[in-house]
Formats: structure tokens, C-alpha cells, sequence
């Protein structure tokens, strides 16, 4: 696999003499090289696969030359560059000073133009080395190790192990650089103990370590806690596929009316690894029910039998991502069933997709849903089952991906049997605990809050904001939207549909002390066949930058700017390198051109699938170029208390390049649900919790009736509105430790 290393060379010139090695500045061009780095985080090792530095030849005409070493930035200027052809070669090392990459290319540099130069730099063909070590507890009477390594595009290498004492071990130091899935099995003769699937990373002349230290024991989530004594159910929560025991998980069809069930994605359903997709199905018409089922398996040796009888609420949850077309809406129906089978304890709940919200754009969606119910439980014997059936008499066929299946029960008070308690009537507790890899110092970046500390931000109007000015509290900061292609809501009143009138001067003006965090908004070509990205940089929107700019340095405070929010949503279908190309570009300018030095850039993933399936790495600019990272949290990348794998993916990657993390957009998608606490619990709380454990060090929430913006669907979250919703959050928001609106804000933030 190759590891593309783009450098884009801008070179200027003036009429020189072609026998001049070295020329004055004032006669000579400048070369500006961009670098930047799209090789994936998996296991690797000691040093990463991250370029830190560079080294940059070139080879001139007439031994012309020059040698950059230790380049720490993704933008560099060279002077005096000689008029005609060039070699350049790129050397890129990781933080062991060992290099990873090298690239090369030719150029011919011609008086009075612009030289673009892009090189593809391949990691080194030096082999590396693999070292697998995996331990296990419990004695294995006839341990065998199965495992293959297999090179993207290859073919799978039988690997080899030696065995100790409850242990295996594996060493190859031969291997060519690249990545490669990793699949290890362990097994008692023929019977199935443990397995695992991996990505790993190999690299020139450097050691990638595996370890593994496994209970070959799986015993089921502890189901009980006590508190003075007496056994308590806690809210219980599980994600699957993730067991790796034959018992774990099993497959379970039922047949009727010709239906038509096709599994393809996993052929052994003892074996299910975390990430791979659960089931393809093929339906036709008429009946039929698939599912898969968790069963818990209990040993009395083990935990104690108890039956639990429940007077009171459960809640029952689920959210799982489905891929189809339209005819699944109605065609197709999703439940739970669950309880403990042949006793009449059993309850189960179904709906049509449609009833869901899914709309079949052939993309993934994210379901959810939830019911409340009373059921005596037998929790030795409790199954759950995902279920899908065709719906009777459905008319056509459709294939579904389906993945990333959640269920949750939350018991509303603990198993006390009190028919009075309903559900989410008591508000859920926030937890405060930080996790301490994610407490960093930052590199790169500027107007961050002390540890401790979260800028809070409100957004997202004229309207909108004083409303909530007047009614819940203040803010440290206001967010608003601007256009890549008008200059219009800077300083003058804009209405946009789905944003409401948008006029960021008025906000700051209206409200002193506080930062503005301005959204630049800009989509793909393919959204509405205008090359807003392709007409940035070609300086057709060269007046909206600096109009922009101007403002910046005339309102001299700190300004957070997300360029192309959202870059990476389906929703904005921007390609990953014209995308690149025009934040480069209205950086520079903002920057380089215009001096302006009280902007923050910030890089703002919408936290969801990629657009085209394109990785988060293809469309990063540079750490150069980013002082923060930003996400939005609305229901699909925050799912009742499991972040999704894309938040968590931008959250790590934050981590590893240093940067504070803003939540750039954060609203309960659907609205707060009136006279309960149950957006409070299932979404505020778990977002405050993610704020505290992942550090983030900014927090913008939309405050705003989604209706008069033009999107129904969305609901309301004026939090002014829902009074016992309010009261929780100026509990929260209310602590010191959230910035807001002061005279001294401006110098906690390091401005």
C-alpha cells in the first residue's frame, strides 16, 4: 500500500540569468512546499507511523541546490530558486528519527509562473519485522494456535507459532512494509477458545509488537450490585457482535411463505469480531422472520440464580444502522423479543422501518427506539433477539446491510417493585471523570481554555441567541454561518433557510466579551454542480475571504473558524482533496496575505460515516493548519451512552496530533421530549459525560425551535421551553469550570 505524501510547489519568478546559482532575493521566486501525511493508526510500532519531520533535496540546474532538514511544519517558503529543471526528492521520518517514506518527482521552473510539483512518496521497500505473543490463564490441554497475515490485495500467510507455557509465539523479520489484517485463533484440538482480528501496520526496518493476554473463562456481565445489602439490578447496556465464545452468539431463522433468508458477511456465527458487519439479508415476498440472539449463561458456581420480579418499568432500547432503498420502508419490519422463552415471559415489540425514520437513501441510517414494559425477569435464562421479518403480503425484494446492533434496559428504580415510578422521571446524574490520556499539551493551536475549563459557545442566529440571552443565561461565545461565496452576513443581515437571519458583526457587537465561532459554509460540486471548492481556489472568492478578513482584525478578538464544516457528511459531498486544497488556500490567505492573527481554524468532522467512504485522514490539511478539531453531536453520533466509532475516531485522532477537540455543533436531533426527563437522560447526560472524559475543551449547543428554521423533523431545544430541562442544565452549566461572557475571558483564553 502506498502512503501518499502530496507536496504542492508555488514557484515565482523574475528574469534571471540561467548562469546564477545563488541570485538576490529581490530577483528570485519563492517555493512554497505543503506536506501532509494520510497513513491509518493500528497497531504499529513503538514509534508510529505519523511523518514528524522531513527532509527536502533539491537538484538544480548549473549544481544548484538545496537541503531542508528536521521540517517540523506542513508549509515551508524557499528563496531564491533558480530558473530551470529541478529534481526533488522527500524523505518523511516518524518521532524515532527513522524514515518511513520517500518520494521524488522532476519539475521545470519557468520565469513568471506558478510550478506545482505532487509527489506520491511510498513507504521505504525495506522490510520490517512482526513479533505476536499471546498468554492465556487457563491450562489449554492441547493448544493450537491458527493464524494467517494477509497483505491488503495479497494473499494470507500461514503463520507459524512456537509454544511455552501458556503461551504462543511468532517472529517473522521479513516482511515488506504495509498493512495487513491479522486473524489468530486459539483452539483446544478442534474446539473454539479465543480469536481475534486485527489491522497491523508493518514498517521499514522497525518492530511491530502483538500482545495478547486472555481469560479463557468468558463469564457474563456482573447483573447485580448491592447497596445495604440488598442485590440491585443496575442499567444494563451491551453492544454485539463482540463475543469471541461459541455460546455467546447464535443465528436463529424461522422460515414461512417462501421467504428467502441469505447470510453472507459472517459463515461462522461462533466467531464474531468487533466491527465486521453483522448480516447481509436478501428478503422476497410474504412472511419470515430473521434474528440474532444474546443468551446469557449463567453457572451457579458462578453467580447467584435469582428471579427478579419487576412490579415497576423497564425500559427497553435498541439502535442498530441499516443500509437499503425505499421499499424497506414499509416492507420491512424490526423489533425486539426477549424475556425467558417457555415460561410467558416474554415480550416483544416491532416496527416498521418507516416507523424508525428510515428513508432508504442507500446510505447507512441509524434507528433507534425504545418502549417501557413490566416483565418478571429470570435473569439466568434471559435471551434478547434482534429481530427482522418481512412483512406478510410485502410486495418486491430488497437487499439490507446491517450493523453496529445496541440494546439497552434501563430499570427504572433498581428492581424495587413501585408501580408510582415511571420512567425517565428522575433525572440521571452527570459523571465527572476524566480519562487521563486524554489530558494533552497542545501543539499547534491557540485560544484554548486552561485544563479544567470549557469554553461554552450558544448558537445559531440574530433570533436565537438573544432569546436565550434573555430567558436561561449567558455564553462565552456565539456561533454563526457564513458563505465561502458571499460576503453577505458578515456585516450586513442575511436570512438563510435553515439557519435564520445570520449577521456575525451584529452578535459581536451586541455582545462584548464574548468569541465568535463562524461557520464558513461549503459543499462538493456534486451537490448543486457549483465548484465552490475549484472557485475558491482560483480566487473567485477571493473578496469573501478578505471581506472576512478585514472584520477579524477590525473586532480584534478571538475568532474560531470552521472552514467547510462538516467536510466530511454525505450530506456536503466534498472530495477530500478539493476540499484540501480551498482550506489551504483561505488559510494562507486569512494568514499569510492578510496578517491576520486572532483567527483559530478549526477542522470540523461531522463525526458519521465518511462521504464516498473515504477515510478521516484523507481530508486533514495539515497540523500546521489546524488549531482544533471539531465534531457535531446530534443522535447518530452519540447513541445513548456508546459514542459512535466516528466520534471516537475523531476524538483519538485529535489525541494524536495534539489538538483540543470543540464540539462545533451539538442538538437532541428530534427534539426535547416534554414533561419527562428522557432527553435529558438519554442524551444531555451522555454528552456531558463524553465532554468531561474526553477532555473537550469547547461546547456549542443550538438552542432553537428546528420548525421555524425549516426543519420540522428536528424539533425543539430551546432549552427555555422545558423548564425541568433548564433547571439540570444550569445546574451543569452553571459551574465555574464553563467560560463564559466576562471581561477576563478573553485572557483565560491566552488572547
Amino acid at each position: 500500500m502506498k502512503a501518499k505524501f502530496h507536496i504542492c510547489i508555488f514557484i515565482c519568478f523574475t528574469l534571471i540569468n540561467c548562469s546564477d546559482y545563488l541570485i538576490n532575493e529581490k530577483q528570485a521566486g519563492s517555493l512554497i512546499i505543503n506536506l501532509s501525511s494520510n497513513i491509518n493508526r493500528t497497531i504499529m510500532p513503538p514509534g508510529g507511523s505519523t511523518v514528524v519531520s522531513y527532509d527536502i533535496q533539491g537538484m538544480g540546474p548549473h549544481g544548484a541546490q538545496f537541503l531542508y532538514s528536521n521540517i517540523t511544519t506542513n508549509r515551508i517558503m524557499i528563496t531564491s530558486v533558480v530558473e530551470g529543471a529541478w529534481s526533488l526528492v522527500v524523505y518523511g521520518k516518524n518521532s524515532d528519527g527513522v524514515d518511513l517514506v520517500c518520494g521524488s518527482t522532476s519539475i521545470a521552473v519557468t520565469k513568471g509562473h506558478v510550478t506545482m510539483a505532487n509527489i506520491t512518496a511510498s513507504l521505504l521497500n525495506v522490510s520490517g519485522s512482526l513479533s505476536i505473543v499471546l498468554n492465556w490463564v487457563e491450562q489449554v490441554a492441547s493448544p493450537i494456535v491458527e493464524a494467517s497475515l494477509t497483505p491488503v490485495g495479497g494473499t494470507p500467510i500461514t503463520l507459524d507459532f512456537t509454544y511455552g507455557y501458556k503461551s504462543a509465539a511468532y517472529a517473522n523479520a521479513q516482511l515488506t512494509p504495509g498493512y495487513y489484517t491479522l486473524v489468530i485463533v486459539l483452539k483446544d484440538e478442534t474446539e473454539f477458545v479465543w480469536g481475534a482480528a486485527d489491522a497491523v501496520l508493518i514498517l521499514p526496518k522497525q518492530i511491530t509488537t502483538v500482545s495478547y493476554y486472555t481469560k479463557i473463562t468468558i463469564k457474563p456481565p456482573d447483573l447485580f450490585h448491592t447497596e445495604n445489602g440488598t442485590n440491585y439490578l443496575p442499567v444494563f447496556t451491551e453492544r454485539w457482535p463482540s463475543f469471541s465464545v461459541p455460546e455467546a452468539i447464535r443465528t436463529l431463522a424461522w422460515f414461512g411463505g417462501g421467504s428467502i433468508l441469505n447470510f453472507t458477511k459472517i459463515t461462522n456465527t461462533n466467531q464474531a469480531f468487533e466491527g465486521e458487519i453483522v448480516r447481509e439479508l436478501v428478503y422476497e415476498n410474504n412472511g419470515g422472520w430473521w434474528g440474532l440472539s444474546r443468551s446469557f449463561v449463567i453457572h451457579t458456581n458462578s453467580y447467584i440464580i435469582k428471579r427478579i420480579n419487576m412490579n415497576a418499568y423497564w425500559n427497553w432500547n435498541m439502535s442498530f444502522k441499516i443500509k437499503g432503498s425505499p421499499i424497506s420502508g414499509t416492507n420491512v419490519i424490526a423489533g425486539i423479543q426477549s424475556g425467558n422463552f417457555g415460561d410467558g415471559d416474554n415480550i416483544t415489540k416491532m416496527w416498521t422501518l418507516s416507523d424508525l425514520g428510515f428513508i432508504g437513501t442507500g446510505n447507512w441510517e441509524t434507528l433507534t427506539t425504545n418502549f417501557s414494559t413490566t416483565v418478571n425477569i429470570d435473569w439466568p435464562n434471559m435471551t434478547f433477539l434482534f429481530l427482522i421479518e418481512n412483512n406478510v403480503n410485502a410486495i418486491g425484494s430488497d437487499t439490507l446491510l446491517i450493523d453496529d446492533v445496541y440494546w439497552w434496559i434501563e430499570s427504572v428504580n433498581h428492581g424495587v417493585p413501585n408501580t408510582n415510578v415511571l420512567p425517565n422521571s428522575i433525572p440521571n446524574k452527570i459523571t465527572t471523570n476524566v480519562d487521563p490520556a486524554y489530558k494533552i499539551s497542545y501543539q499547534q493551536t491557540k485560544f484554548v481554555p486552561a485544563y479544567g475549563k470549557v469554553l461554552f459557545v450558544v448558537g445559531q442566529d440574530k433570533i436565537n441567541i438573544p432569546h436565550y440571552y434573555n430567558t436561561v443565561g449567558t455564553s462565552g461565545g456565539l456561533a454563526s454561518y457564513i458563505s465561502i461565496a458571499t460576503n453577505d452576513g458578515i456585516t450586513n443581515d442575511h436570512f438563510n433557510t435553515g439557519d435564520n437571519i445570520q449577521n456575525v458583526d451584529w452578535l459581536v457587537q451586541n455582545y462584548p466579551n464574548t468569541v465568535a465561532q463562524v461557520a464558513m459554509w461549503m459543499v462538493g460540486v456534486a451537490r448543486y454542480g457549483v465548484d465552490f471548492a475549484g472557485n475558491t481556489t482560483n480566487g473567485q472568492y477571493d473578496y469573501v475571504i478578505d471581506t472576512f478578513s478585514e472584520w477579524a482584525k477590525d473586532v480584534n478578538i478571538p475568532v474560531y473558524l470552521r472552514i467547510g464544516y462538516e467536510f466530511d457528511g454525505a450530506h456536503n459531498m466534498l472530495d477530500p482533496t478539493e476540499y484540501k486544497n480551498a482550506y489551504l488556500y483561505i488559510a494562507d490567505r486569512i494568514r499569510l496575505i492578510n496578517n491576520v492573527t486572532n483567527v483559530a481554524f478549526v477542522w470540523h468532522s461531522y463525526a458519521a460515516e465518511p462521504y464516498n467512504g473515504h477515510t478521516l485522514a484523507e481530508w486533514y490539511p495539515g497540523d500546521g493548519y489546524v488549531d482544533w478539531f471539531g465534531v457535531s453531536i446530534f443522535y447518530g453520533q452519540f447513541i445513548h451512552g456508546f459514542p459512535s466509532v466516528y466520534l471516537d475516531n475523531v476524538i483519538n485522532m485529535a489525541k494524536d496530533h495534539q489538538k483540543p477537540v470543540m464540539i462545533a455543533e451539538a442538538t437532541p436531533q428530534g427534539g426535547i421530549y416534554p414533561d419527562d426527563y428522557r432527553t435529558w437522560n438519554n442524551w444531555f447526560v451522555h454528552v456531558f459525560n463524553y465532554i468531561y472524559e474526553k477532555n473537550i475543551k469547547a461546547y456549542s449547543y443550538i438552542n432553537a425551535d428546528w420548525a421555524q428554521l425549516g426543519s420540522p423533523t428536528w424539533g425543539n431545544t430551546k432549552l427555555q421551553d422545558f423548564p425541568d430541562i433548564k433547571t439540570q442544565w444550569l445546574n451543569e452549566i452553571n459551574k465555574s469550570r464553563y467560560l463564559k461572557q466576562s471581561p477576563t475571558l478573553f485572557s483565560e483564553l491566552g488572547f
